[in-house]
């Protein structure tokens, strides 16, 4: 049996390109259900309301300088000259350390996290 070389590599790209569709349309919902979550995931049982907003934003500062010190950049999501996966990778690591660091400070503060 004689296979054609064309129609198998349509059939890879068709593959490839399914593939990132699907991707694509996993990391846009995954996008979509955070963006919806609570605005301040953040509680208090003592402070009002108004102030927990201002806490969460300077924790976000201070968690920055601190990634700055630490990482020596001054954006986790900067351009380098690595591949397309391995920087998202670097975005996604950076990001979590961000939000591990603003969660340190809002606990030192006495926050809870509301889930």
């Amino acid at each position: 049996m004689k296979t054609d070389f064309g129609t198998n590599l349509e059939k890879v790209s068709n593959f490839k390109m399914n593939t990132g569709v699907f991707w694509s349309i996993l990391i846009c919902s995954l996008l979509v259900a955070s963006a919806c979550s609570s605005a301040n995931p953040w509680r208090h049982s003592t402070l009002p309301a108004e102030q927990w907003q201002a806490d969460r934003s300077a924790c976000k500062k201070k968690a920055n300088r601190q990634y700055n010190r630490t990482y020596g950049r001054t954006d986790p999501f900067t351009e380098d000259s690595r591949d397309s996966y391995q920087r998202q990778m670097s975005n996604y690591d950076g990001r979590k350390k961000l939000d591990r660091l603003v969660a340190f400070c809002m606990h030192s503060r006495g926050y809870v996290r509301v889930k």
